[in-house]
């Protein structure tokens, strides 16, 4: 029997000197052994994919948790503090919506949960 895909969405880091993409190894990790799956990284690269290409292949999503912040304008509001993660910002939140239109299950974890909040319509509160 073939286990479910869960996509895993990226974030956009600096190493080094370089930009890649990089989800950390204890939410994969957790993921592949309690929740018995296969999982698929999914890159922060909206300028090269779209969510509509990637959400009919997977079973189902998990957006991690992540030193950037979803940004301000995403939910109607200015300011706000960084870092924020623009292209992770329209990728999870793509797939956040079409997930759901799909009837997939969407995971969430601290910034996944805020990701998931905005991609439905609301805000959130920041701490000042």
């Amino acid at each position: 029997m073939t286990r479910p895909v869960l996509g895993v969405i990226a974030c956009n880091r600096m190493v080094g000197t370089e930009s890649a993409q990089a989800v950390m190894d204890r939410y994969i990790r957790a993921a592949m052994t309690y929740a018995d799956v296969a999982a698929l990284i999914v890159p922060s690269l909206a300028d090269l994919m779209t969510a509509a290409e990637v959400a009919p292949r997977l079973d189902g999503i998990l957006l991690t948790g992540s030193p950037s912040n979803v940004a301000t304008t995403r939910y109607g509001e200015e300011g706000g503090e960084g870092p924020f993660d623009n292209a992770r910002d329209e990728i999870a939140l793509s797939m956040v919506n079409r997930m759901i239109d799909a009837q997939k299950p969407v995971f969430g974890i601290c910034r996944g949960f805020q990701e998931i909040n905005v991609a439905l319509g609301c805000t959130l509160r920041r701490d000042t």
